[in-house]
C-alpha cells in the first residue's frame, strides 16, 4: 500500500468520525443554531394566550406532559394556568401543579402544543 493510499485513508476515516478541524467550526455552528433555536421558542412560546406544554419526570424514568395556557409573559419567563396538570402531582418552582393553577417558570421549560 502506498503512502499517498494510507493518507487518503486516514483523511477519509477522520472525515467520518468528525475529527479534525471542522469539528471546531462544528461546535460554532451548533452553539449558533442552538440560539436562534431558543429565540424561535421564546417568540412563539412568550405570547398571552398561546397552548403550551411541558414534559415533567415521574419516578426514575417515567414522563408525563402538563398542558396549559400562557397569561403572562414577561422577561425571561412566563405564567402558565394549568389546563391538564397530568395524572401525578407535580411542584413547579414552589407552586402545586394542579387545574387552574398559575405557575411562574422560564419559558424554555415550555413548548407549542396543540
Amino acid at each position: 500500500m502506498s503512502w499517498a493510499l494510507l493518507a487518503l485513508l486516514l483523511s477519509a476515516c477522520a472525515g467520518l468520525l468528525g475529527g479534525g478541524a471542522d469539528q471546531r467550526s462544528d461546535a460554532g455552528a451548533r452553539q449558533t443554531y442552538r440560539a436562534r433555536m431558543d429565540k424561535e421558542v421564546e417568540v412563539v412560546v412568550a405570547v398571552p394566550g398561546a397552548k403550551v406544554c411541558r414534559q415533567l419526570t415521574v419516578g426514575i424514568g417515567n414522563r408525563e406532559w402538563v398542558r396549559g395556557l400562557v397569561v403572562e409573559a414577561g422577561g425571561e419567563a412566563i405564567s402558565v394556568r394549568i389546563d391538564d396538570p397530568g395524572q401525578y402531582l407535580h411542584t413547579l418552582n414552589g407552586v402545586a401543579v394542579r387545574r387552574g393553577a398559575v405557575v411562574r417558570d422560564a419559558f424554555g421549560n415550555w413548548t407549542p402544543c396543540l
